[in-house]
């Protein structure tokens, strides 16, 4: 995701309201293929709640000043050499990335392949640390070979002495958003799904499964014709702010129902060809290492390790 989403007090000040007309994502980049078929999925479909049983809930979106925007919130590969597991799983290393990456082919990734993803996580207990350290949990569509990225999620920071929890989205190379008012405690059970209708229209929706409330960004702030749709992900990240920033600990953070639709087919990730990235730093130690899918391939774990 997520470069650039330090959020700290001396950064609140720079925050800014904006209406829902105000942003109009960049179209920096044209799709290289076309799709002939785009499936309409509804989130039921995609996670195992219904969301009509949810109570539907009003946050405002507040964005991140450019000031605040650097670098890419794209997958830094680090430096590991890649090797597979039997049931097939790549495994790699990022510098920034750890979770797990769907694609049509893992050599090859073909573009306008991904029109849906979904995935649960548990919010964490953030460990107490001497420095400023920073985590997000997400799941979303590009960013992991292509320069565009749909995501949506949480963000769990140890920040000058204090715990802070918060909602995002980002549709880069636009800006990221914070969705102010949505219900975070320790233990609570998020699910987020992203969905692409098409004409460069993605759906979000963000839903604490523990406190049965959703929210759905809406559509003037999700298009964006540029869209590569090439890969889906779940991940935890180490966001970036003038340089990967350190990774708070986390303890093992869990991710469940994981699936995402890939040309019509909605499935698990262990259906799909797969990439397991464990983040380490440039010199190649772990910061976290990810788990083997289980055995029903829709869920894993990742364990924090070092900052």
């Amino acid at each position: 995701m997520k470069t650039g989403f330090l959020i700290n007090n001396l950064f609140f000040s720079l925050l800014i309201f904006t209406t829902l007309q105000s942003y109009t994502p960049e179209h920096a980049h044209n799709h290289t293929h076309t799709s002939s078929h785009i499936p309409s999925l509804s989130n039921t479909e995609l996670t195992p709640t219904n969301q009509e049983t949810y109570e539907q809930i009003e946050c405002t979106i507040e964005a991140i000043t450019e000031t605040l925007q650097r670098d890419s919130h794209t997958h830094i590969p680090g430096s590991l050499a890649p090797s597979r597991t039997r049931s097939g799983t790549v495994i790699e290393s990022s510098n920034n990335w750890s979770g797990y990456v769907a694609v049509s082919n893992v050599n090859d990734p073909a573009c306008n392949t991904v029109s849906a993803v979904a995935g649960s996580w548990t919010v964490p207990t953030i460990i107490a640390s001497s420095d400023n350290s920073y985590s997000a949990f997400w799941v979303g569509i590009d960013g992991f070979t292509s320069p565009t990225v749909e995501q949506i999620g949480t963000a769990h920071d140890w920040n000058y002495g204090n715990l802070q929890n918060y909602a995002w989205f980002e549709m880069y190379p636009g800006g990221s958003y914070i969705i102010n008012g949505f219900p975070l405690r320790h233990g609570d059970v998020i699910s987020a799904t992203v969905i692409y209708s098409g004409n460069g229209i993605f759906t979000m929706t963000l839903s604490n499964v523990t406190q049965r409330k959703s929210f759905t960004v809406p559509t003037s702030y999700t298009t964006l014709r540029g869209a590569i749709r090439s890969s889906a992900e779940w991940i935890v990240e180490a966001p970036y702010y003038y340089g990967i920033l350190p990774l708070a600990d986390f303890g093992t953070a869990h991710f469940n129902n994981c699936t995402a639709t890939l040309n019509g087919v909605t499935q698990a990730i262990g259906k799909f060809p797969n990439i397991a990235l464990n983040m380490i730093t440039y010199t190649g130690s772990y910061k976290d290492k990810v788990s083997a899918l289980a055995s029903n391939q829709n869920s894993f774990s990742v364990v924090w390790d070092g900052q």
